[in-house]
């Protein structure tokens, strides 16, 4: 009797924990849906976020470099056609320089300045050690139109000997002016916020530079080309 009653409770004992092993978990198959189901969902929502990320993204610009064309062509001109100097307004009459034995000629490079995506055309006369003197900076405007950035507004349109620009890494430009022996001026320009426009925001007097400037982009390095009838930008 004993001896039964034993063999009963075990038999209990192994339903009981055979139920429970049948409650407390669920079947492989059942938990790998799951998985497969919160998988899709993650899937799901990724590709949702992506979607909504490239909807409020704005649509890169598309820079018509082409315009640029037009200003090498005028100072190719300028330069090579010497009744028209001192003339045109429109460009740095400071090019006829180049006819000078000193300077081997007037060359142009392309350099995003401000980091916005567009680049800027850069004109400059190159004397014979490879030195490079900026002339003129030209931009192009969000809605694809030619902005010439140093103009006599801004006191930047005869840059070249006595003045001099100097594009610095932090987006802004340095000009330095000599006005003789005893005057030297120094003035740093940022672009306007309000559009592509050169701004003076401050200056001084003297042969000290501000002590907070960035480090200057060095022109030297860059990859200048000579303006001939036949480099276009494209």
């Amino acid at each position: 009797m004993k001896k039964n009653k034993i063999l009963i409770t075990g038999f209990m004992l192994i339903g009981i924990i055979s139920f429970s092993g049948c409650t407390g978990s669920k079947p492989v198959s059942s938990q790998k849906d799951s998985v497969e189901t919160e998988d899709k969902k993650e899937t799901k929502k990724d590709d949702t976020s992506n979607k909504n990320k490239e909807e409020t993204e704005a649509p890169k610009k598309l820079v018509n470099l082409s315009l640029y064309d037009s200003v090498k062509e005028k100072y190719l001109t300028y330069i090579t056609e010497s009744e028209v100097w001192g003339q045109d307004d429109s460009l740095n009459n400071m090019a006829f320089l180049v006819n000078q034995d000193f300077y081997s000629g007037v060359v142009y490079t392309l350099k995003d300045l401000d980091d916005n995506g567009t680049e800027e055309l850069m004109i400059a006369l190159e004397n014979v050690e490879g030195n490079h003197s900026l002339l003129d900076i030209y931009t192009i405007s969000s809605d694809n139109q030619l902005v010439r950035l140093t103009t006599n507004e801004n006191d930047l349109g005869m840059i070249g000997e006595r003045m001099s620009i100097t594009p610095l890494k932090d987006g802004t430009l340095l000009y330095s002016g000599s006005g003789g022996a005893d005057r030297h001026t120094y003035a740093q320009y940022s672009f306007s916020d309000d559009g592509p426009v050169l701004s003076r925001t401050r200056e001084k007097d003297g042969y000290e530079l501000f002590d907070d400037l960035a480090q200057p982009i060095e022109l030297d390095k860059l990859e200048w080309k000579a303006l001939d009838a036949m480099s276009k930008i494209s």
